[in-house]
């Protein structure tokens, strides 16, 4: 008998296939709970007072479980967004409403970051929410 083990597995994640409503509601509680900071961008340490070249706020998300309200800060304006949760996805239910103030050089990236929002669901892992499309790939993790 041959018995083969390699060192170099790869362990699989731990998924959240949500199909029950309490399971819905652990999720919310458990891992929402917190603010998510934009950590970053395909794949690269993103800090957007870099990026601008000038002090500026890091994008987050916070969730509002009771109520399934999102909010949060796109680096130049504040937004609010209603979400859903199925499987192991959070997705945006309608465009985010944000504020409107005007950002030199910010409307480039806060557009590419709202377009993200509005078409793309987060699937989430224990302490991270991840966001992509074919160009822009977004992790926010808990701070």
């Amino acid at each position: 008998m041959l018995i083969f083990l390699s060192c170099n597995q790869k362990k699989e994640e731990p998924s959240f296939e949500i199909n029950r409503p309490e399971k819905v509601e652990v999720i919310k509680q458990h891992y929402l709970s917190g603010i998510f900071k934009l950590k970053t961008v395909n794949d690269t340490v993103f800090n957007l007072s870099e990026y601008y070249g000038f002090e500026a706020t890091q994008p987050y998300l916070t969730f509002d479980t009771t109520s399934n309200i999102a909010s949060g800060h796109s680096g130049c304006n504040n937004f609010t967004a209603p979400f859903t949760i199925s499987d192991s996805q959070i997705k945006f239910s309608e465009p985010p409403m944000a504020t409107e103030i005007g950002c030199e050089d910010g409307n480039k990236w806060e557009n590419q970051f709202f377009d993200l929002l509005n078409d793309q669901p987060f699937i989430f892992r224990e302490n991270s929410l991840t966001m992509k499309n074919d160009q822009l790939k977004l992790t926010f993790t808990k701070d």
